[in-house]
């Protein structure tokens, strides 16, 4: 069911993108902050598979990529493999830096593989800029569950009451 659901959240954020922020100059790439999420807040077992749906679902609706975007998500999630456990820890600070990060490495790879185009420093920037900031709006619409630890009472108990035959001590000696 979650799958499902995320793959009409991928969907309806690359028609959002290709239909109504196509025209705009600088704009948000709306599927890959969605990937963002999903790498930095999303479930740590399917982050992979989101990541490179997020792609691939936006190849359907973009008619000129021909799999480009399947491809550079594939990229990404094997550029994140090893370097995902290094995002910062505060949530918002990885959203962000995902977001931009990964919106750049995409831009970087859509030079390499095509053309220049009308792609600018400053627009590509902006872009990435934008793209980190909806990351970082859709970490607050949606944050996550909360990571707790569960300790068990008896493990408390057991700790708090010394031994009788167990001298106390300090925690330097």
């Amino acid at each position: 069911m979650r799958l499902l659901l995320w793959i009409v959240l991928a969907l309806t954020a690359a028609v959002l993108m290709h239909a109504r922020l196509a025209g705009w100059p600088a704009a948000p790439d709306l599927p890959l902050a969605l990937a963002a999420w999903a790498v930095v807040i999303g479930d740590a077992r399917s982050w992979m598979l989101r990541l490179w749906l997020a792609g691939a679902l936006r190849d359907l609706v973009d008619p000129g990529s021909l799999w480009f975007h399947a491809g550079a998500h594939l990229a990404l999630v094997i550029a994140l493999l090893p370097t995902r456990r290094w995002l910062p820890g505060l949530p918002w600070l990885a959203l962000l830096l995902c977001g931009a990060g990964m919106a750049l490495a995409v831009q970087g790879l859509d030079i390499l593989v095509g053309a220049r185009g009308g792609w600018t420093p400053w627009l590509g920037g902006l872009d990435a800029i934008l793209t980190g900031l909806v990351a970082l709006l859709f970490g607050r619409i949606a944050p996550g569950p909360k990571r707790t630890v569960v300790v068990d009472e008896d493990d408390l108990a057991a700790d708090a009451a010394p031994e009788a035959d167990q001298p106390l001590r300090s925690a330097g000696s």
